[in-house]
């Protein structure tokens, strides 16, 4: 299976908000732009051999400037998308927890199993993941593969690949426009980089 380089799309005015997107159409705001052409000196020389993004607009506004770059199609891909969250889409963590308080109660302490109203649960999500691991394994391993995707999709991953519950996937926070590389083997999977976001340095 191909080295995966995982990218979180840039901002957007829901993140500066800090408000729940889900699968909103939310486009990237100015500094979300920003963010994604540093992407492109950051990437430029993994020799990237194909990209696939979320279909939704903040994902694949972040992968169009690498894209273009390395003269690559972007394959948007509906299984990268971001967790469904329904009802909560954009309400804030402190709306959330006023409007719904068992419900949020219960979806931190077993996302797996807790559909927020309207939308998903994680393991829904993780049924996504998989699905999309499955085909990424029949890939030749020679190149790198770069996914754009939504942070909850990839916290999704790192806890199913490093056996890490559900529950816990927000003690992998990623910052928009970071980068994180991870390596997936037969038995086992390897974070060789998490949450790199030096190339953004000197943006608000």
């Amino acid at each position: 299976m191909p080295r995966l380089l995982l990218v979180r799309h840039g901002e957007t005015r829901a993140n500066a908000e800090a408000r729940y997107q889900g699968q909103n159409d939310t486009p990237l705001n100015e500094l979300g732009h920003q963010q994604a052409q540093r992407l492109v000196t950051r990437l430029a020389r993994e020799n990237i051999a194909r990209i696939y993004a979320s279909d939704l607009p903040r994902a694949m506004q972040t992968a169009a400037p690498v894209a273009a770059y390395l003269g690559l199609p972007v394959e948007a891909d509906v299984r990268l998308r971001e967790i469904d969250v329904g009802e909560w889409e954009g309400l804030t963590f402190t709306g959330i927890q006023q409007r719904y308080p068992e419900l949020a109660a219960e979806w931190d302490r077993n996302p797996g199993h807790t559909r927020i109203p309207g939308g998903e649960s994680a393991a829904d999500m993780a049924e996504r993941v998989h699905a999309l691991l499955d085909e990424l394994r029949a890939l030749p391993d020679e190149l790198p593969v770069l996914l754009v995707t939504h942070g909850g999709w990839l916290q999704t991953l790192f806890c199913e690949c490093l056996h890490v519950d559900l529950r816990w996937r927000y003690q992998f926070r990623l910052h928009n426009a970071s980068l994180s590389v991870l390596s997936i083997y037969d038995e086992h999977a390897m974070l060789e980089l998490f949450n790199d976001h030096a190339h953004l340095r000197g943006l608000g």
